[in-house]
């Protein structure tokens, strides 16, 4: 079964494919899981915590072993309700900005991946170093794909990118790039969209069918506030 569906409703690559082995297998443990999925088994260990986290895996103690078991895929409804719940929220905040006055003059929507190479050019050419919050693992390999020289240029010209992300997974992409600091975000926290900040500007960055969609505010006081949430998590972020 592709894992991308899976992938689209919130989880990571590795995530999907220990779900499908759990939900083949009915009960397995850690080894039997990293045999069944393909995924390496300290990725498996850190999959199983994410899936606890999500309520979509357990695990029972037998015979001085452990074993984990799915729960039923009607939990993924309930995962997609709680994300659209928390994109609702800020939803308000969004529509008040855009609908301002001032707003209207420094808001623009790109689309695909075209849009998101434009950001990316764009956070070159501003010369600015760049402070990410993202909400999907998936951010460093679309970041990496749709724009290869990007990595090569932020070099050229010393922009550092600040990433944090939900897992470790996610940061494996971009730890080892030069110029690059990751941390990750505490159980308790998360957030609903990626966010990007970067001098006056700051952007948006939300999912229809897996393919992006970015809101662009060239404000600085918006970039502001922005910035000073970054900061907040980074404090509190796991290095």
């Amino acid at each position: 079964m592709n894992t991308r569906f899976l992938e689209d409703a919130g989880l990571t690559e590795n995530e999907s494919k220990v779900y499908l082995a759990l939900l083949r297998t009915g009960s397995a443990t850690a080894g039997e899981i990293t045999e069944k999925s393909g995924v390496h088994r300290r990725n498996v260990y850190d999959a199983i915590e994410r899936l606890k986290e999500k309520e979509l895996v357990s695990g029972l103690e037998q015979n001085n072993k452990k074993y984990f078991h799915p729960s039923d895929p009607e939990e993924l409804v309930n995962i997609l309700k709680k994300r659209q719940r928390n994109i609702e929220t800020i939803i308000p905040d969004l529509k008040r900005l855009y609908e301002s006055p001032e707003t209207k003059e420094i808001v623009q929507l790109f689309h695909g991946d075209v849009g998101l190479k434009a950001i990316m050019e764009m956070q070159v050419e501003d010369n600015h170093d760049v402070f990410v919050l993202a909400s999907r693992d998936s951010i460093a390999e679309m970041l990496r794909f749709t724009y290869p020289e990007y990595v090569k240029e932020r070099v050229e010209k010393n922009i550092w990118i600040h990433f944090i992300f939900n897992s470790f997974e996610g940061g494996k992409t971009v730890s080892s790039a030069p110029l690059s600091k990751v941390r990750y975000f505490p159980k308790e926290h998360s957030v609903p969209s990626t966010f990007m900040v970067w001098g006056n500007k700051s952007a948006i960055m939300l999912f229809t069918e897996n393919n992006p969609v970015i809101m662009l505010f060239n404000n600085e006081r918006i970039a502001k506030d922005v910035m000073d949430y970054f900061n907040l998590i980074w404090e509190i972020a796991i290095r």
